[in-house]
């Protein structure tokens, strides 16, 4: 074999295994994609709502930012807050952008595995992160301002029901 012949070997595998990694990531369930927090056990149980007890929705950006990144965030401001203005009013929802590109936001990256700009579900029960999930379908919902809204919402509504129980 050649060097050219190798080389091509090993870049067609490397995207072989990215495109199964893509394809499993994009087959798990919606609510539980990206596993539990940071902080969680596995064993915490969410179906307790207390007063401390919320739903945090963060939006993940950078000091530069395209206009599907603003896009994104304003539809995702505009979702949380008109559709959960009462939870937040009670503090069961908080809605939090986050420039990651400051030092001190960037355990968020790690906390949160994340890869790109984007916006995060997180279960907050009794003071303690118990899940989170990132939802990475805005990118591909910008053009629709209804669907993307309808995705943000139904995320964010399952989470206050499991919380609910």
């Amino acid at each position: 074999m050649n060097a050219k012949t190798v080389v091509t070997f090993i870049l067609l595998a490397f995207v072989a295994v990215s495109v199964v990694y893509l394809v499993i990531d994009e087959t798990r369930s919606p609510g539980n994609s990206n596993g539990t927090g940071p902080q969680s056990t596995g064993t915490e149980s969410t179906n307790t709502q207390s007063a401390e007890s919320k739903v945090v929705v963060y939006y993940f950006h950078g000091n530069k930012r395209c206009n599907t990144c603003r896009t994104i965030e304003a539809y995702t401001a505009e979702a949380v807050n008109s559709g959960f203005s009462k939870d937040i009013e009670m503090g069961r929802v908080e809605w939090r952008p986050v420039n990651i590109d400051e030092p001190e936001n960037q355990h968020f990256v790690d906390d949160y595995e994340l890869t790109t700009r984007t916006v995060v579900l997180v279960d907050v029960v009794e003071g303690r992160e118990v899940r989170w999930t990132k939802l990475e379908r805005v990118w591909d919902l910008t053009g629709d301002k209804n669907a993307f809204t309808a995705y943000i919402k139904d995320n964010t509504n399952t989470y206050l029901a499991e919380q609910d129980g």
